[in-house]
């Protein structure tokens, strides 16, 4: 987890060079550590954390790199993470990324984010659609997704979210 939060090349493959992927890498690394048997549940929020911290990045994930953190964070709800652990760590996510455009504007930096968020957030869906699990998650990457489409999550906070989701029937503990 220490590595993909201090790790600043978000690289996949390099033209002449072949691939760095690092992040892809250390997703995988990140999941097989949360399959093994004697993984200790209390982390389950740092790698949760550390997710966030990668969706953050400077930078466009490009080759896939969305799908491989989705690997570990599938690895989590393998272990019996509940759902509405995940439901608030996509709050957290949809508050960070309004605070970042509440703050630089519609930067570089902020389009570059949001494409990295949202496209962990569909691929989520699909993966959670494909387990045929997590409906309130998938529910909620919906009211987030379409939200952010009309434009009604600028500038507002995650009280409002929240209090969005629950009123259209999204139940978050």
């Amino acid at each position: 987890m220490n590595y993909l939060v201090r790790e600043e090349d978000i690289r996949g493959f390099i033209e002449i060079e072949g691939w760095a992927h690092s992040f892809a890498n250390g997703a995988d690394l990140l999941a097989a550590a949360i399959k093994h048997p004697l993984f200790p549940s209390q982390l389950t929020k740092k790698c949760l954390y550390t997710i966030g911290v990668c969706l953050f990045k400077a930078g466009s994930y490009i080759d896939d790199e969305d799908e491989r953190l989705i690997d570990a964070l599938e690895a989590l709800l393998d272990k019996g993470t509940e759902e509405s652990i995940i439901e608030k760590c996509m709050l957290t996510l949809e508050s960070d990324l309004t605070n970042k455009l509440n703050q630089e504007g519609e930067t570089l930096s902020f389009f570059r984010t949001k494409t990295n968020i949202h496209h962990f957030l569909k691929a989520l869906y699909f993966r959670l659609l494909f387990r045929n699990s997590g409906r309130n998650s998938r529910n909620m990457i919906e009211a987030l997704l379409e939200r952010w489409h009309n434009g009604t999550l600028r500038k507002e906070s995650s009280n409002d979210l929240f209090m969005f989701l629950y009123m259209n029937g999204n139940d978050i503990d």
